[in-house]
């Protein structure tokens, strides 16, 4: 968690309702997120290529996700990714 408008840990505080994540992901792992209902969220891989949900993203493409309560996010080769949660 980079930051957060929740009480999220270390993550920096901001004035909002959501949070910014980053993970870095080996070629072949996936991490899954948890959506809440009613809430979007917005997802660039920064280095790589990750499949979120099946759908291909490369780095600098940037994904807007609405009506998902999970995000599978598979990384193809080496990645990073950067989220951000709203309501």
């Amino acid at each position: 968690m980079l930051a957060s408008g929740y009480e999220d840990g270390d993550a920096l505080p901001i004035q909002t309702d959501g949070r910014v994540m980053a993970a870095a992901l080996s070629t072949g792992h996936e991490v899954t997120y948890t959506l809440e209902a009613n809430r979007k969220a917005y997802l660039v891989p920064a280095k790589g290529c990750v499949r979120v949900n099946g759908v291909l993203a490369a780095a600098g493409d940037g994904l807007a996700i609405e009506d998902e309560t999970v995000l599978v996010v598979s990384a193809e080769v080496e990645s990073e990714v950067v989220l951000v949660e709203v309501a």
